[in-house]
């Protein structure tokens, strides 16, 4: 169980890490594109012009638009970044859990597994639990039963 369990949280770790990097890779693609093409969607610019009005600016539409790709990328680096530092921490947990001596690290895999949807994950931790809980029932000592003598008359 133990080594099955190291060998599917290893897997599940490299996807992990695969995963981050493609959250870095698509947050930077999405800002190039809005930043080529010169365009975001449309409830960005809407949201834009909705906040500038309220304050009484009057802004070209150009200057709309910027504002608006600004936005849009500020949202789509901050939100890809969040994902890159979860996936970065279940790719640590996971390589940590394939050696893990305590429940508690199997435990935070299954949440992270659940979390990025990684069903990879969640079967190596759960046999990771039940390969330490066989290990432990080994190492206890089965208890001796004292011999009461009985006393003869």
């Amino acid at each position: 169980m133990k080594k099955a369990s190291k060998i599917v949280l290893t897997i599940g770790a490299i996807w992990n890490l695969i995963l981050a990097i493609a959250c870095v890779i698509t947050g930077l693609v999405l800002c190039i594109v809005a930043l080529v093409r010169q365009s975001c969607p449309a409830e960005y610019l809407e949201f834009t012009s909705d906040m500038l009005d309220t304050f009484g600016a009057s802004v070209d539409l150009d200057a709309l638009i910027w504002i608006s790709i600004g936005i849009y990328c500020f949202a789509m680096l901050t939100l890809f970044f969040f994902l890159f530092v979860i996936a970065l921490v279940a790719t640590i947990l996971a390589f940590n859990g394939a050696k893990a001596k305590k429940n508690g690290i199997l435990i935070a895999n299954i949440v992270f597994g659940v979390l990025l949807e990684n069903w990879i994950v969640i079967p190596g931790a759960v046999l990771g639990i039940i390969g330490l809980k066989l290990e432990q029932k080994k190492e206890e000592p089965a208890p001796e039963h004292e011999v009461k003598e009985v006393e003869q008359k």
